[in-house]
């Protein structure tokens, strides 16, 4: 949910596609409904209580196997599991399909937490508005929309979904996920201390939950040192037997983003000891050798143990495959690459083409060498998580003294992958899906205008995951300057404009703002002119204009034939805007308006 993105090198261009990404998202509600059997929903009680007791093996197991006895539900809930441990695209693929068998709001909402934590806001806030539109209403839609809606700067909106989730709140679980929303929704105000004393009540209202311990464990881990002794408190309890191989797992996922690699490196074995080569703590333990240990050989022992009793782990064989590429320089590599990692780099290039399209611009043609040097990076990033290089913009440079070095920016790394061009562009953030980087990338100001820039050559996408730590990297190729009329986005009659922005960007595109702000308005011009910005002006229809914070060309991050337009505060839902926009154009008068609907 947060975009944690970066941009470097030239940046031409403009905008690309949210509204696109929200329409593609939105399920289809077939016509006819299914009713459970007291069978299927004593059956699916007794899998959700083993969710709810961290039992998580066996939940996996028996989700799947009513799935496979034709209980409609039963997908939903596995991808909601799926969800807290960190595999986002079976969780999206499960709740999709979920919701194409069983349109009710069970089935909504869990779609709605599937899509929010992959950083696919709108399309969450879509499945959340059909989620409490059903009936009858699960409880926890009301909070996995809550969820949503605060995600997008929706507050109000949010507030008031939160209020009918205390209201139907009935089982524990229920009364810990409202507190639980509480929680994000004031964290995503600012409100940290409020935050956390939700966190804290969520746990002792549910306190037999592993997902409730490990959001508090991260909150005593960011907390410094003083607290690392409660957040080791909370975890241990993981240790005791029998251990679920998942949970301890996360457990060390959550030591490690914590900066306790003593106590990471005992949940991942703990984990292997109850089950061997256990994907998830394998691949644990192999980023912890590389990003602590920096011990190339130590990781690699672990992942080819993983393989010999998981050989279709295809994340596993991933990193093996990396390692030996970029690090051990072993092009012989055993590990074949990835076909659902291929799946996801189309998805990539589908996003940003049809972003192209709709604002008048030719599609990109993959090319295989920026995609290469993409992913590189990605893994670079992964094997030295934590590098004091890699903070803020330094997260576009690679240290030639540390592994997996390509090439010091990207445009060395796409020449060492075989990229023929001199120039190029880079994005990069954190997020679990392909689309949900995109969609990350369109929503921002600086990661938005590579995508559409009117120079770009080509493009390759890379990434990068190992449990909660991700990488999704895009690398354009960039030619020569050209002289052209500036690009807008929103672009004209675009409709499902979300209505905030949260901000996470480095740079930031407005340091003194107050976020979350309005959904930002970029122009670019071809990157051979030069633009200056005199006054531009945002109205709803009917309404007076708002305060907007005016980002002028050549400032910030910005090209000399870039600018950006932030209102001060979000947008109303459903309201149609008119940008007006005038200044100079290579020094002669240009000025452009233009509508867009925000979502509703």
């Amino acid at each position: 949910m947060i975009p944690g993105a970066l941009r470097a090198g030239p940046g031409p261009g403009a905008a690309v596609l949210a509204a696109i990404l929200l329409a593609a998202c939105r399920p289809i509600v077939p016509i006819a409904q299914t009713t459970p059997t007291p069978t299927e929903v004593g059956a699916l009680a007794t899998a959700d209580q083993e969710l709810w007791t961290g039992h998580w093996t066996a939940a996996e197991r028996d989700y799947r196997k009513l799935l496979i006895a034709g209980n409609a539900r039963a997908g939903s809930h596995l991808a909601l599991l799926l969800v807290y441990e960190d595999r986002f695209v079976e969780a999206v693929s499960d709740a999709r399909a979920a919701v194409q068998q069983s349109p009710d709001s069970d089935s909504y909402a869990r779609l709605t937490r599937a899509l929010d934590w992959s950083n696919e806001i709108p399309a969450a806030i879509a499945a959340g508005a059909q989620a409490v539109a059903a009936t009858p209403v699960d409880p926890l839609a009301y909070d996995f929309y809550a969820e949503a809606l605060a995600d997008g700067g929706r507050f109000s909106e949010a507030e008031a979904q939160l209020r009918l989730a205390q209201s139907a709140a009935r089982t524990p679980n229920e009364r810990a996920e409202t507190q639980r929303e509480w929680s994000n929704y004031y964290r995503d105000r600012n409100r940290d201390s409020d935050a956390f004393n939700y966190v804290e009540l969520a746990q002792a209202s549910q306190p037999g939950f592993p997902e409730r311990a490990l959001e508090l464990a991260a909150e005593y881990f960011a907390d410094g040192a003083a607290r690392r002794t409660d957040a080791r408190a909370l975890l241990d309890r993981f240790l005791k037997e029998p251990g679920d191989p998942a949970v301890l797992a996360l457990a060390g996922d959550s030591a490690f983003a914590g900066g306790d690699a003593a106590d990471s490196e005992r949940f991942y074995r703990a984990a292997l000891g109850v089950a061997p080569g256990d994907p998830a703590a394998s691949l644990g333990l192999a980023e912890l050798e590389m990003a602590t240990k920096k011990d190339a050989q130590a990781a690699r022992t672990v992942l080819l143990a993983a393989l010999q009793r998981h050989p279709d782990a295809e994340a596993v064989a991933e990193y093996l495959r990396q390692l030996d590429a970029l690090v051990l320089h072993a092009h012989d590599s055993i590990a074949a690459a990835s076909a659902a990692r291929d799946s996801e780099r189309q998805s990539a290039y589908d996003s940003v083409n049809a972003g192209r399209q709709a604002v008048g611009l030719p599609g990109l043609k993959p090319d295989a060498s920026l995609a290469a040097a993409a992913e590189a990076h990605a893994y670079y990033v992964l094997f030295n998580w934590g590098s004091p290089g890699l903070a803020g913009l330094g997260v576009h440079s690679e240290d030639q003294a540390l592994p997996g070095f390509t090439g010091q920016n990207s445009a060395e790394r796409d020449r060492h992958f075989g990229y023929p061009g001199f120039q190029s562009a880079e994005v990069l953030n954190h997020t679990f899906t392909a689309s949900a980087a995109v969609e990350v990338w369109v929503d921002s100001v600086y990661h938005r205008l590579p995508l559409l820039g009117r120079e770009s050559t080509g493009f390759g996408y890379g990434e990068a995951q190992v449990g909660s730590l991700a990488v999704n990297v895009m690398d354009f190729g960039v030619g020569v300057a050209q002289s052209a009329e500036p690009v807008v986005y929103p672009y004209q009659d675009q409709t499902g404009v979300p209505a905030g922005f949260v901000g996470n960007e480095v740079p930031d595109p407005a340091p003194n703002a107050r976020y979350p702000v309005g959904y930002p308005i970029t122009v670019a011009a071809g990157g051979a002119d030069t633009l200056t910005i005199a006054g531009a002006t945002v109205t709803p229809t009917g309404g007076s204009a708002v305060s907007v914070i005016l980002d002028k060309p050549g400032l910030l991050d910005l090209d000399p034939n870039e600018a950006a337009i932030l209102p001060a505060a979000p947008l109303v839902p459903g309201l149609v805007y008119t940008v007006k926009v005038r200044g100079l154009l290579d020094g002669r008068p240009w000025s452009d308006s233009w509508t867009f609907q925000v979502e509703s």
